[in-house]
């Protein structure tokens, strides 16, 4: 189902197709048990050249996340945050936007595309 979300940024579809293709893994994501991922992610500059790359794993319920990576470890039980930054073993806690949650949430983006809100 994420490789679906990712692949329809991709390649322009028409508004309604969009919207169907997103109904549908909205659907399927919140009648699932979680889903369980591996990710890497990297800065790419304008030569193509990656720097500051990472990978993880992120495990997703409904509106609830857990993240591990190298540097952090993030926590949202749907209303707080937990990021454990490992290198100085500092955590901060905070109550984050819908937006800072659509920057890291596959299923808050989806639940914003399906509500019409950010």
């Amino acid at each position: 189902m994420l490789f679906s979300f990712f692949a329809l940024t991709a390649y322009p579809q028409n508004s309604g197709e969009a919207k169907a293709i997103l109904d549908r893994a909205f659907a399927a994501f919140e009648a699932s048990a979680g889903i369980k991922l591996s990710f890497k992610s990297a800065t790419v500059d304008k030569d193509g050249t990656e720097y500051e790359t990472q990978s993880g794993e992120a495990i997703i319920k409904g509106n609830r996340f857990k993240i591990q990576t190298d540097a952090a470890d993030i926590w949202f039980d749907g209303e707080t945050q937990w990021i454990l930054i490992k290198e100085v073993n500092e955590v901060n806690i905070i109550n984050p936007t819908g937006q800072e949650l659509a920057s890291i949430s596959l299923w808050h983006c989806l639940e914003c595309t399906e509500t019409g809100t950010s």
